[in-house]
């Protein structure tokens, strides 16, 4: 498998490093990313270091890969990405994109950049998503980039101790994405 660095010239999707603990500490503070995310809350920087250990452990088993999102024009931390395997051929995809660089295409270019990477170099036959069903904008993302909507998964995610429902989209290789 190649290096795990994707660019499309205006965001690069690289594996985070411990440069970015600050970064990533600063991005989970942010109430709507919290509200819509597994993340532990509130978040500190000894849950980023255990975090950047996990992904790389994670990476070196393949049975995760985490990338953070930066501006390819200066490596400013934008968000994270990332796909873990969930079966055989399957990959579940989970994003968040900073408050301050949404709305910009970043979230759509990364999904649509992570999406072509796993199908080519992971050969996954399946790639899904499941998004709390009330997170529109995190729906329409998923649809923008070719995700189908397969329904709805009743109290499938668990978030902050609540079961909550989820909308499941889903990605194969013979679909645009």
């Amino acid at each position: 498998m190649r290096e795990r660095v994707i660019s499309d010239g205006v965001v690069t999707l690289r594996p985070w490093r411990e440069s970015d603990l600050a970064d990533m500490v600063e991005m989970c503070q942010d109430a709507e990313i919290v509200r819509w995310t597994r993340l532990p809350s509130p978040y500190g920087e000894d849950d980023a270091r255990r975090y950047l250990a996990d992904q790389s452990r994670c990476a070196e088993e393949g049975t995760s890969f985490d990338f953070t999102i930066t501006d390819a024009s200066n490596d400013n931390v934008l968000g994270l990405i990332s796909v873990r395997i969930v079966g055989a051929g399957i990959g579940d995809v989970g994003y968040f994109v900073r408050a301050e660089a949404q709305h910009r295409g970043i979230g759509k270019r990364s999904l649509g950049l992570v999406s072509l990477w796993a199908r080519e170099e992971l050969e996954l036959v399946r790639l899904q998503i499941a998004i709390r069903s009330e997170n529109v904008l995190s729906r329409r993302l998923a649809e923008s980039c070719g995700y189908r909507y397969e329904g709805v998964l009743r109290r499938w995610l668990e978030i902050k101790g609540e079961h909550v429902d989820a909308a499941i989209y889903s990605l194969l290789p013979d679909e645009a994405g």
